[in-house]
């Protein structure tokens, strides 16, 4: 067991086969794929569940509530020529995505298939987004030690993902300092506007009072003048005694 153990843990042997896929998985219907493997071949699977709220609300079904008591969540199996299930894997909420690896003890056509039941008795079946990657690892004895996974890789993978995380996470908040300034510096636009276009409109009502006092006050003057020099002029006729 110790030897099979150690070949399935292996990620970093030169791949034979690498195979790729994207699809939708309909509830309550199992999708398998086929690949012809050796025997004592590693067969790495690499899955993505990319409906993780379906899987937290399996997660969260009470027993009771469930089809026959059996289980709500979404599973991968691997069956070998003999349509006999040598590995199952359960897919859930934190384990959405990861790697399955196993060395298959036959040669022929291995059967990768996943199911998720559906979740409701009733109604249309939901169709759940998967991403699903197949490798095919050496043969065994010729695998080469130095490229067994190891706790030093995991951790430099780590790491770097940490690291891009780090930088992502320094871009938002960029991001989000510079929409602020855009939204602060806008509003106070507007209030500069409106203040301005107030002032003008005070100003404008200022310098037509002042102007109708003016007139107001030049009529009544000139009014005034020509009463007062009518008594002036030559022409004007004496009065009658």
């Amino acid at each position: 067991a110790a030897p099979l153990l150690a070949l399935a843990l292996l990620a970093a042997a030169a791949p034979l086969r690498c195979r790729a896929a994207f699809f939708l998985l309909e509830e309550g219907t199992e999708r398998c794929f086929t690949e012809d493997v050796l025997e004592h071949q590693v067969l790495r699977v690499e899955y993505t569940m990319h409906n993780k709220d379906v899987l937290r609300q399996a997660e969260q079904t009470p027993d009771g509530e469930r089809r026959n008591g059996e289980s709500q969540k979404c599973s991968i199996f691997v069956k070998d020529p003999t349509e006999k299930v040598i590995k199952e894997h359960a897919v859930e909420s934190e384990t959405n995505e990861g790697v399955l690896a196993l060395a298959t003890q036959m040669e022929g056509r291995h059967h990768v298939c996943l199911l998720c039941p559906a979740q409701e008795w009733f109604g249309t079946k939901r169709k759940h987004r998967w991403t699903i990657k197949f490798e095919k690892l050496g043969t065994g004895p010729e695998l080469d030690p130095k490229k067994f996974a190891s706790f030093h890789r995991l951790k430099t993978s780590k790491d770097n993902i940490d690291d891009a995380m780090s930088r992502l996470y320094a871009i938002y908040m960029e991001t989000q300092n510079q929409k602020y300034v855009e939204v602060r510096f806008v509003r106070t636009s507007e209030a500069v506007n409106l203040d301005v276009s107030a002032f003008k409109v005070v100003q404008i009502l200022l310098i037509a009072g002042a102007t109708a006092f003016q007139l107001h006050h030049m009529s009544r003057f000139l009014k005034k003048s020509h009463l007062d020099c009518m008594s002036c002029l030559p022409m004007r006729s004496k009065p009658v005694l």
